[in-house]
């Protein structure tokens, strides 16, 4: 299992397994805000777009997937995409 940081709406992090994610799409619940879901469980993130939000879980995974078992590397990673 790799995850990945996302902020929420509401500034917390929270990791979420990218290959767990059923869809991206712009919330019903917040106007402007992107909604990612993990199977039923709507996460309502700081994205104002879809793009913005695919392009980072797919930049993130790719690069959680290139450093994988190299320690130092997760946690560059980590310090780089957590806070975001």
């Amino acid at each position: 299992m790799q995850f990945i940081t996302i902020q929420n709406q509401i500034g917390e992090t929270i990791a979420v397994n990218p290959k767990k994610i059923t869809s991206i799409s712009m919330s019903t619940k917040s106007i402007g805000s992107v909604s990612i879901f993990v199977g039923q469980q709507e996460i309502l993130t700081k994205f104002t777009d879809i793009r913005a939000a695919t392009d980072y879980i797919e930049k993130a995974y790719i690069d959680r997937s290139i450093a994988s078992g190299d320690k130092e590397a997760i946690d560059a990673l980590w310090k780089m995409w957590g806070d975001i």
